[in-house]
């Protein structure tokens, strides 16, 4: 059983990762609020969430009487909504991703790990060498923050991180409807006779799409045509904005059904439509692309269950690449400018890795 090193690493570096946050977080949010910093550095939802979490441990007898804060039992998502409401404390972890969108994704992706490891079951080799980039990044981010004093005038919102998580499917989904164990179900660690102060607090703290992905290298990639009926004629020459804004409206809600209802095929036809639209928009055009059905699949717990059952890596490299190339629309960049970089940035190849991906589901 070579995977089990494998995930021995694997959790070697989750570990690090949390245990290098959690304090990371009390102490900045302490530096700007104070002793009351849980009451006005968490949301609620989540402060409420680790209280439960605390309460379930010290109901059991482990023998333990070591005490342990209630920024202990955060995890990946929880740390998420943290960070996010106090956006301008941690720049440096912000910056870890294009947006708020993405950087939700990239901690789904770390908690969609840990709970693999606490369930014993095997990581693979595509998410290792994700960990492994990831800490990296990290790691330098953390050393930015641990140099960078906090001003109490300090602007929670981060200025530098325009793209906020979608009201409608923020991170708490994931949260709230949790598919997988923790690793603390493996490796308990709680207390009988500590108490913890904060829970004391607890109530005060109250179009049509196209048919192939072209890729800078010229390479085709031929996907079939979920649907065969062409769209009616009214439907191809709808160019309005209007027309437009309803058409995402319509497969946005068409995805969200579709997640609630684990129709899998469904959910990708829909992201498939946008890939395609998306790789022919920032190869042939100047405009700046939009990713509306990314950003609900994202972060809705949808994804973090078929992460890595429906091998969806590709997709988040993908979109990660079209934040940057929709910065640099913004910032001006030429259509000369934007091929260079996504030549640059192996575009063909994360294309030949969605082709994959959606052949192998039959999209």
């Amino acid at each position: 059983m070579d995977w089990i090193d494998q995930n021995l690493d694997a959790y070697r570096v989750i570990a690090e990762i949390l245990t290098d946050l959690r304090p990371l977080v009390r102490e900045r949010i302490e530096s700007k609020h104070g002793k009351e910093w849980f009451r006005d550095g968490i949301p609620e939802d989540v402060f409420e969430r680790l209280i439960r979490n605390k309460e379930q441990e010290a109901s059991i007898d482990w023998y333990e009487n070591r005490y342990q804060e209630v920024i202990s039992y955060a995890v990946f998502p929880d740390l998420f909504e943290i960070i996010i409401r106090n956006a301008g404390l941690f720049t440096p972890i912000i910056r870890l991703a294009p947006s708020q969108s993405l950087l939700n994704t990239r901690f789904l992706e770390l908690e969609v790990m840990r709970s693999k490891i606490g369930r014993a079951r095997e990581v693979s080799e595509s998410e290792i060498n994700f960990l492994t980039s990831f800490h990296l990044r990290f790691r330098r981010a953390v050393k930015e923050l641990q140099d960078m004093p906090v001003d109490p005038s300090t602007p929670l919102r981060d200025p530098s991180a325009p793209e906020a998580v979608p009201a409608g499917d923020a991170v708490r989904t994931a949260a709230e409807k949790p598919v997988a164990s923790t690793i603390d179900e493996t490796s308990p660690e709680p207390e009988v006779e500590a108490v913890d102060p904060t829970e004391s607090e607890r109530s005060a703290a109250s179009g049509r799409p196209p048919q192939r992905l072209a890729s800078p290298t010229s390479a085709v990639i031929e996907v079939e045509d979920p649907d065969d009926t062409p769209p009616p004629a009214e439907e191809e020459a709808e160019t309005a904005e209007g027309g437009q804004e309803k058409v995402r409206e319509t497969a946005s809600a068409t995805v969200k059904r579709a997640m609630e209802s684990d129709d899998h095929p469904a959910v990708l036809r829909e992201i498939y439509r946008e890939v395609t639209g998306i790789a022919e928009v920032i190869w042939t055009t100047e405009e700046i692309p939009t990713s509306a059905i990314w950003d609900r699949v994202s972060t809705n717990s949808w994804y973090e269950k078929n992460f890595s059952k429906l091998e969806l890596r590709p997709l988040s490299d993908f979109y990660e690449l079209i934040s940057q190339v929709r910065a640099k629309r913004k910032g001006g960049a030429s259509k000369a400018e934007v091929q260079s970089f996504l030549n640059n940035s192996k575009f063909a190849t994360i294309l030949l890795a969605l082709r994959d991906m959606f052949q192998k589901v039959q999209i």
